[in-house]
């Protein structure tokens, strides 16, 4: 009986673990999935820097809320406040644009669409110096 009882527990136990480990796994790829397809819509080739305000942010912004809420990520975070700074630069709230294109530069590494931004962000300030 006790032996029963012991089996059936570490049962139980084991197929929970497994739904818990795949469940947390597809949380996980829908969140990458969600990021990439954010980033892709962030990214905008060199050549057409002039359509920043073209750029889906707000689209963006949304995509990546719901991957930061189904698996916590630095990455994400970083695209997070990278889509919030273009969405900002949009909105022309420059300093809060500054401000998020300031912590995105914290969570991401370098690349030339944050210092695009950064340029642009400068220019529509008024700052042409800082843009160069």
């Amino acid at each position: 009986m006790l032996r029963t009882l012991l089996y059936t527990t570490a049962t139980f136990g084991a197929v929970y673990a497994l739904y818990a480990g795949t469940t947390e796994l597809g949380r996980r790829d829908d969140a990458r999935r969600l990021a990439h397809e954010a980033e892709q819509a962030l990214c905008l080739p060199l050549p057409r820097a002039p359509e920043l305000g073209k750029i889906p942010a707000a689209r963006a912004v949304m995509l990546l809320d719901e991957a930061v809420e189904l698996h916590e990520d630095a990455r994400a975070r970083g695209l997070l406040a990278w889509a919030h700074a273009v969405d900002e630069y949009q909105k022309s709230r420059f300093e809060r644009a500054q401000k998020a294109l300031t912590q995105a530069r914290h969570l991401l590494p370098k690349s030339v669409d944050l210092e695009l931004l950064q340029a642009a962000i400068a220019m529509r300030e008024g700052h042409p110096a800082a843009a160069a």
